[in-house]
């Protein structure tokens, strides 16, 4: 089924920056948005979806690697930007 939904050009075009950025096309972005949206009043309780559970493995996996930052350089890329 196809329907047709009027947005935004800038809302148009942010969604095609994180549709490139994710490897995605924005009618899943849509549809997985409005999914998550109905589910938010059908269930007491939030689920991820199937791509929010992959980079979650992902991530996982990063970090089963060694791939990740130490929290040493994090914190001190924070303090740059704390206010003085």
């Amino acid at each position: 089924m196809s329907n047709m939904v009027r947005i935004s050009e800038e809302k148009r075009n942010r969604l095609a920056e994180i549709a490139k950025m994710d490897n995605i096309n924005i009618d899943d972005i849509v549809d997985n948005a409005l999914e998550d949206y109905i589910s938010s009043y059908d269930n007491s309780s939030y689920t991820l979806t199937d791509w929010q559970l992959a980079e979650v493995d992902k991530g996982l996996e990063d970090i089963a690697n060694g791939n990740f930052v130490d929290s040493e350089l994090i914190e001190s890329v924070f303090r740059q930007y704390r206010k003085k």
